[in-house]
């Protein structure tokens, strides 16, 4: 399937019921599905969060992402694609924040000071641009991926070699995994 026609599945995570309904039960395997086919879903939720939360969410990020870039820059990980990221040839774009930790009030609060070291929060601006929120969980430091020996058989052979997540997204920041057409394949292809 082509970029170009490749829609994601979109998942109405509104009005679940308890966790023994079948509508939840549907939704749960809607996600499997999505997750196992896709990598990911769009999820609709509008009676789950309220729009004020949303709305504030939204204008929070805004306010983050009209920062100067040198203030933006602050936001530096040793670890590649975290932090600031934005402003490249690669993806340009698209920028994107990582906060390392963010359920921490602690780091969270760190963050803010780097951000917004005196004057607090700014007011909000409004304009057309479109912002995402993209929550990820990444295995921790030194985790080796791999398919549980269960799955793997004569009609399921084994498609990728056991891989640290890291050295992996490491590689997909040198020049060959950026050239590569597949470089989950191409760093640890069976």
């Amino acid at each position: 399937m082509s970029c170009a026609s490749m829609k994601l599945p979109l998942i109405d995570l509104n009005n679940l019921g308890e966790n023994d309904s079948p509508r939840w039960e549907s939704t749960k395997i809607q996600i499997r599905e999505a997750l196992q086919e896709y990598g990911c879903f769009e999820a609709t939720f509008n009676n789950i969060i309220p729009f004020e939360l949303r709305k504030s969410v939204g204008d929070g990020i805004r306010q983050l992402f009209d920062l100067p870039l040198a203030i933006k820059l602050l936001n530096n990980s040793h670890k590649p694609l975290h932090g600031y990221i934005g402003q490249n040839n690669f993806s340009p774009l698209m920028e994107s924040i990582g906060i390392d930790g963010a359920l921490s009030s602690h780091v969270v609060d760190t963050f803010a000071n780097l951000m917004w070291p005196d004057q607090g929060n700014p007011t909000f601006r409004g304009d057309e641009t479109r912002y995402t929120i993209g929550l990820f969980t990444v295995a921790k430091e030194g985790c080796v991926i791999k398919t549980p020996e269960e799955l793997v058989n004569e009609d399921h052979p084994l498609l990728y070699k056991p891989f640290d997540y890291y050295k992996f997204i490491n590689f997909t920041t040198t020049y060959a995994g950026r050239a590569s057409l597949d470089p989950l394949k191409e760093y640890c292809g069976a």
